[in-house]
């Protein structure tokens, strides 16, 4: 999924009257203001549009909920939209968060769901301790936009350990041969849910590289190191998740193979009971027709006509034995 990027001439965000919103929360230290709106409404975009001169179209984007993964430049600010996979218990799926973030000389605002929790859980660190506000408001918004993304990305380690987990466990499973119809069902949510991860996933490495090349001057010369290593987070994602795949997709297969040996185990015994009753239904059927038969009928036909039938199952049954059919 391509990357877009534009660069656009726009002012300097307005510097009147700082944002007084009480449903806005907010962190400062030595210049540096951050901006957080969780769950944002229109009156919290109007806010924005009041106290920064953003541009027309991110303001549009901001009040979209279905946006692709991108990068505005300006003169004094970036615009990203960045996508973070969570995994909704309710669905048993993975679903992708947006996070709208500005950024420029002094400020990062913020613009995302409750279910971020990293963000929320950053956000929370901040303000409760002073030590980390002194770490990460002091050095500019670059790097807290760092400490931020850098976030975003590494709460995926956790999910991917747990699909791993889930993977082992399908593989016992299946090679002990226990509920492969349970089985194929788990691999089939477990192959949609790693599908959807790399979905998330692969958009934001271009996303990243390309803010890796960014050159402002609230941005430090420095930041790309630490963003390369937010690029190579992202990379090792998604050489796990192709793992992953390939994984899921040969237990697929091993399982579709162990339920195929064992529906033809089946066929193979009804097959063997069809043939082996097959004389003795067919002699009592014709002996059971109301017709008159060319030879003497007495009590004794009965013993013959059972001898006939076991005679044939043990002839059947040793033929297939002798041609290892069994």
């Amino acid at each position: 999924m391509p990357v877009l990027s534009f660069k656009k001439k726009r002012p300097a965000p307005a510097t009147g009257a700082s944002p007084q919103r009480t449903n806005v929360r907010k962190l400062k230290r030595d210049g540096l203001t951050w901006y957080d709106f969780v769950n944002p409404t229109e009156a919290d975009v109007r806010y924005l549009e009041r106290h920064f001169d953003f541009h027309p179209l991110d303001y549009g984007d901001v009040r979209s909920t279905k946006q692709r993964p991108k990068l505005d430049t300006y003169d004094d600010y970036l615009f990203l939209i960045v996508h973070v996979p969570h995994f909704d218990k309710a669905s048993r799926r993975v679903v992708q968060e947006e996070v709208d973030i500005f950024i420029g000389q002094g400020y990062l605002v913020t613009l995302h769901s409750g279910r971020v929790k990293p963000l929320s859980k950053l956000f929370g660190e901040i303000e409760r301790s002073q030590p980390r506000r002194e770490r990460y408001l002091t050095k500019g918004s670059g790097f807290l936009l760092y400490e931020l993304v850098s976030r975003l990305f590494a709460d995926g380690f956790p999910m991917l350990d747990k699909i791993a987990t889930r993977i082992n466990a399908l593989e016992l499973k299946i090679l002990k041969g226990n509920k492969a119809k349970d089985a194929a069902e788990e691999l089939s949510y477990l192959k949609l849910e790693i599908i959807n991860f790399r979905r998330i996933i692969r958009p934001q490495r271009a996303l990243i590289r390309q803010l890796e090349s960014v050159r402002k001057r609230f941005l430090p010369a420095r930041l790309d190191v630490y963003l390369d290593d937010v690029h190579d987070s992202l990379e090792r994602m998604n050489d796990l998740l192709e793992n992953y795949r390939e994984v899921a997709q040969s237990l697929e297969d091993t399982n579709e193979t162990f339920i195929q040996h064992r529906t033809n185990n089946v066929v193979k015994v009804l097959t063997l009971v069809s043939l082996v009753t097959l004389p003795g239904a067919s002699i009592s059927g014709l002996l059971a027709m109301n017709l008159r038969y060319p030879f003497p009928v007495d009590e004794r036909l009965f013993f013959i006509a059972v001898g006939i039938s076991v005679a044939f199952a043990v002839l059947l049954f040793s033929y297939m034995y002798f041609r290892r059919w069994l």
